[in-house]
């Protein structure tokens, strides 16, 4: 992003889309391994009706897991069906190689999603093309 962007941008705030996405999205969190700054966020999501199949005892356990909401499952609907979101974390950029690699070894009938945020390499237009 060019300079002159950047000070538009981040006039108000200061900081870059990286950053205020990193703040809005992913709520200001740091990378759970050594605690830098966010890159990615990788959410692992589990069908539900595959997981009943394969893992009930493993549906009471993920509903008790959160003090909060207990007896509740962290559903998210999508265009597959409604799946739980089994895992969720933000790595920084140094750990991110290492993080996508560990998503990458869980079932088959997983789905795995990674949130990179904006591209710092690309350009944001504003208003009509």
């Amino acid at each position: 992003m060019s300079p002159l962007h950047m000070r538009k941008f981040g006039r108000t705030t200061g900081e870059s889309p990286q950053e205020m996405h990193a703040r809005i999205a992913w709520h200001g969190r740091r990378c759970q391994a050594c605690g830098g700054p966010p890159a990615i966020l990788i959410r692992v999501l589990a069908p539900f009706k595959e997981l009943y199949e394969r893992a009930p005892d493993t549906l009471t356990v993920m509903a008790n897991s959160d003090p909060e909401h207990p007896g509740q499952l962290p559903i998210i609907p999508t265009q597959y069906g409604p799946m739980l979101r089994t895992s969720e974390i933000v790595a920084c950029a140094r750990c991110a190689p290492s993080a996508e690699k560990a998503a990458a070894h869980g079932p088959s009938w997983c789905l795995v999603e990674i949130d990179r945020g904006p591209d710092p390499t690309g350009k944001v237009s504003v208003g009509r093309g």
